[in-house]
């Protein structure tokens, strides 16, 4: 079974998603190393729903 990370984000105007996911695609993997999948989904204009799934303990 594997475990997921919902977070919500909500920013100040659309450029900062685009910021924020470009800066994300850059670091995922460093960051974020065990991490089997990452899912963002934009749910409006300045927000979105970002889904991290990981192997269970």
């Amino acid at each position: 079974m594997s475990i997921a990370r919902v977070t919500l984000h909500e920013y100040i105007n659309e450029e900062d998603i685009a910021r924020t996911e470009a800066w994300y695609d850059s670091v995922r993997a460093e960051l974020f190393p065990t991490a089997e999948q990452a899912i963002n989904i934009k749910t409006g204009p300045t927000s979105l729903i970002s889904i991290a799934i990981y192997s269970s303990f």
